[in-house]
């Protein structure tokens, strides 16, 4: 499935890692790693596949931050100082687990949740930003190491 999207080059890498870091589940390490047998070049690749898979993470903390609104509390009958506490205590650490995002199955989710609770965009975006570029200069480390 990979394969498919990297004929696509640059542009493919991008896209599959946006997919990868949304609520969708996609390999966007396989794509880079195709790319890398393909002999793109690696600083490109890395480049593209953090800001595709950066801007996924952050299209879920909008969409958490859309979800946080009175008229949706109303609705659904949500306790509204609760909330309020907790984005106070998100806005004081939580950007922290941006570092963290990457992570699969809870990075994701957790992206949304920091939008729900309102946490700090510019603190959360760099740490979103440092943790996915680590984590696709890892792999691509590690495929040299390997190959």
């Amino acid at each position: 499935m990979a394969a498919d999207w990297i004929e696509y080059g640059y542009l493919g890498l991008f896209l599959g890692a946006f997919l990868a870091a949304t609520l969708i589940p996609f390999p966007s390490e396989a794509l880079l790693v195709s790319g890398l047998g393909l002999e793109m070049d690696p600083i490109l690749a890395i480049s593209v596949a953090t800001v595709g898979n950066f801007l996924g993470g952050m299209t879920n903390y909008g969409l958490g931050y859309a979800a946080n609104n009175e008229r949706m509390f109303t609705r659904f009958g949500i306790n509204t100082q609760r909330i309020h506490r907790w984005e106070k205590r998100s806005n004081r650490w939580g950007y922290w687990l941006g570092l963290i995002a990457w992570v699969p199955i809870v990075g994701d989710p957790m992206l949304v949740a920091l939008g729900f609770l309102k946490s700090r965009f510019w603190p959360l975006c760099l740490t979103v930003l440092i943790g996915k570029l680590v984590r696709y200069v890892v792999i691509a480390m590690m495929y040299f190491a390997v190959f």
